[in-house]
């Protein structure tokens, strides 16, 4: 039933955010300060070799959702909670 939903324009608004997240971060869940300082004290790169540290590979995921259309879907103007 929610894909029916959102085919017909509307969307829970936590969906919609956890959708927008990943529209402008590739992660539908970014990493926070507090990962960032665990993955620093394991001695690793705050940032994980993923689009929060690759522009390219955010890049490519951001195609991908326009060409699947999954964009314009989230940011369709019919969405509940715009």
């Amino acid at each position: 039933m929610r894909n029916m939903a959102v085919d017909h324009g509307f969307m829970l608004p936590q969906h919609k955010k956890a959708s927008q997240k990943l529209l402008s971060t590739g992660h539908a869940v970014p990493i926070d300060d507090a990962n960032k300082e665990i993955r620093k004290d394991l001695g690793l790169e705050e940032l994980p070799p993923t689009t929060h540290s690759n522009k390219k590979a955010l890049d490519q995921v951001q195609k991908i959702m326009k060409r699947t259309g999954f964009k314009d879907l989230i940011e369709g103007e019919k969405m509940e909670g715009n």
